[in-house]
């Protein structure tokens, strides 16, 4: 989230405030800090980027001697501000398939050989390969903007299966079959 966008204006007062999200105490409880009534967006902008530059300066920086885990829940950490719930819950729920096969391995030590052997052992658990290509861009992600790294493994190829589509005449049919629906009966439906 950017600045403009962390700054609101009351619309009874005028008065500019904002909420920030600090990270977790050591009882790991969330912590935000928000302030309110200031005059001025201005005034609003440099307290917001204080209490950003103290929030950064407490977390410590990632390096290579780091585990694979560790650089991920950093990333997402880091980004948790300006991300949607759900896309945090995404990217750590990605996270969660690899770390068993690599999230202990320290970042430095980490090849290509070893996460496309990671993506091998998911797909034979079931996952599809969308899922996996998915995991691997945010994974590249996270390593190239936490540790400047590239990991250098290939991409999960695309699937094999097409994914089979309705012809018009099986659209229609479904269509018949559920106009009568309580929830069809909107009025602006086109069956």
């Amino acid at each position: 989230m950017s600045d403009t966008e962390a700054i609101v204006q009351d619309p009874v007062t005028g008065r500019f405030g904002f909420r920030l999200e600090m990270g977790r105490d050591h009882e790991g409880i969330r912590v935000q800090a928000r302030r309110s009534s200031f005059t001025t967006e201005k005034a609003a902008k440099t307290e917001y980027s204080r209490l950003c530059r103290q929030r950064d300066a407490r977390r410590p920086k990632p390096r290579l001697r780091d585990s694979v885990q560790n650089i991920c829940d950093g990333w997402v950490l880091s980004r948790e501000q300006e991300l949607e719930p759900n896309t945090v819950y995404g990217y750590r729920w990605l996270f969660g398939l690899i770390y068993p096969y690599v999230g202990g391995v320290r970042a430095s030590r980490l090849s290509a050989r070893m996460v496309e052997r990671a993506y091998r052992e998911l797909e034979g658990c079931g996952y599809s390969r969308t899922t996996l290509r998915t995991l691997n861009l945010v994974l590249a992600k996270a390593f190239a903007e936490q540790v400047g790294r590239t990991l250098g493994a290939r991409k999960p190829r695309e699937s094999d299966n097409e994914r089979p589509v309705w012809s018009l005449a099986e659209a229609r049919s479904f269509g018949d079959h559920v106009g009568d629906d309580r929830l069809i009966r909107c009025g602006d439906c086109c069956w």
